[in-house]
């Protein structure tokens, strides 16, 4: 890339600040009317009803997610639910 292409790209991005993008590529599960994603690069986190994450993660759900962890692949799967039923 030529610097005038890099200095114009720089000057294009200014316009981007307030804009971001949210990529979710981690399952989404109910469990025991819990809502909860999992990603195996970060793990598990708890959700709103709403599929928002919620503030933080206490010892009730890492308690839950213990024992759902302790299921089967199968049995783990039957929990999952797409993100739209929310």
């Amino acid at each position: 890339m030529s610097d005038d292409l890099c200095e114009q790209k720089i000057e294009d991005d200014k316009d981007m600040t307030n804009s971001y993008v949210v990529c979710c590529f981690g399952k989404f599960y109910r469990y025991k009317g819990c809502y909860f994603e999992f990603h195996r690069w970060v793990g598990p986190w708890p959700l709103k009803k709403d599929g928002d994450p919620k503030a933080r993660a206490g010892r009730g759900f890492y308690k839950l997610y213990e024992e759902f962890a302790k299921l089967t692949d199968e049995q783990q799967e039957s929990y999952q639910i797409d993100y739209e039923s929310m």
